[in-house]
């Protein structure tokens, strides 16, 4: 019993792991679907379905962050919508391991 307790423990990370690939799978499809079709659709469709793609994702990063693993992740600054486009250095210590989905 003691050894199938110490099994099931070792297999904690299997959870979190699963649900950020299981997605990948669909996920690539749809990218790979949208690509072909866009090709005789115009350029901001295909850029729009992207961009959709793209926040969908972003989501379920930070609600993998947030509700799985218990780390508040808080965002803070302006608001990138509202102010001009502009080319940026962003330089990080990797002080923890969300940084990249922060700076993403």
């Amino acid at each position: 019993m003691l050894s199938l307790i110490v099994h099931v423990r070792s297999l904690k990370y299997m959870v979190p792991c699963a649900m950020m690939l299981l997605p990948a799978t669909p996920y690539f499809l749809t990218s790979a679907a949208l690509k072909l079709l866009s090709a005789a659709l115009p350029r901001r469709w295909y850029r729009w379905g992207d961009d959709f793609m793209y926040t969908v994702y972003q989501s379920m990063v930070l609600f993998f962050f947030e509700h799985c693993t218990g780390v508040q992740v808080v965002l803070y600054g302006d608001d990138p919508s509202k102010m001009p486009p502009e080319n940026i250095i962003y330089l990080s210590n990797h002080q923890c391991t969300v940084d990249w989905a922060v700076a993403d």
